[in-house]
């Protein structure tokens, strides 16, 4: 039979471990909600940030296409495209010139080769091939005789059509001259305007870098850019809300079980 003072000791120490066991799963829990509780806090910290930082560059793409897409930005485009197309357009048109193109003989345009010598023909100088090998036959557009150059001195229209195709050498009339450079400007200073006013109309159409497209690509831009912000968003979201489902550890003190 044991001893009852025995007994109760044994009794009391028992109450006493209990007690402390259960204090220190206490403790223990306590512990971990503190430690739960400040990883909740600190996941929606870190998720606000994210989703804000998101937001930030999400609100920056939108104003940026909306300042490329202003009135003033578009001019710009435009601008820029003109000019790019216009130099484009206008690289194979001649500038202005000071003075005619200097004449050829028959002889060059024939391709011959041999040297002209002048025949004064009344006011007008024509040219015949020294070129002993040519047919002696005259002719307005090859070999000229004294009686041709005659003949276009007598007659002006005749004249000046072989100054155009280039059958007169040696000083051209000023006047003339002048009347030739002038048209000759005037004519290229027309087809760059053309061509310019094509540029200009161009630019706001579907050209590489025209208003059509210089709009579309702002815009998707944007519109790229936003989407996937609103995407990370939802990721952010999805990974917070699975970080603050995650329960606190839990102790529970069961007697025979010492808790250090």
């Amino acid at each position: 039979m044991c001893d009852p003072m025995i007994m109760t000791i044994a009794s009391m120490v028992s109450g006493v471990a209990n007690v402390m066991g259960e204090q220190s799963a206490i403790k223990k829990q306590d512990a971990a909600y503190a430690e739960w509780l400040k990883n909740q806090r600190e996941s929606r910290i870190k998720q606000s940030a994210a989703e804000d930082k998101a937001r930030a560059l999400a609100t920056a793409a939108q104003q940026k296409a909306t300042a490329d897409i202003s009135g003033t930005s578009q001019q710009k485009a435009v601008d820029t495209e003109t000019n790019r197309l216009t130099g484009a357009l206008t690289s194979n048109v001649p500038g202005n010139i000071s003075q005619a193109p200097t004449a050829v003989s028959d002889a060059s345009i024939a391709g011959g080769g041999a040297p002209a010598e002048k025949i004064v023909g009344g006011d007008s100088h024509i040219t015949r091939s020294l070129n002993t090998t040519a047919a002696a036959a005259p002719s307005l557009t090859g070999t000229a005789t004294p009686m041709a150059g005659a003949m276009a001195s007598a007659d002006p229209l005749l004249t000046d059509t072989r100054v155009l195709s280039g059958q007169v050498t040696g000083d051209m009339d000023p006047t003339f001259r002048a009347s030739l450079v002038t048209a000759l400007n005037r004519s290229a200073g027309d087809a760059r305007d053309r061509l310019a006013a094509l540029a200009r109309v161009t630019s706001y159409g579907g050209s590489q870098f025209g208003l059509n497209n210089y709009v579309a690509d702002a815009l998707q831009r944007s519109g790229t850019i936003i989407d996937q912000m609103n995407a990370r968003r939802a990721g952010i979201i999805q990974v917070g809300e699975k970080e603050r489902a995650i329960d606190p550890l839990h102790y529970t003190y069961t007697p025979g079980i010492s808790f250090s």
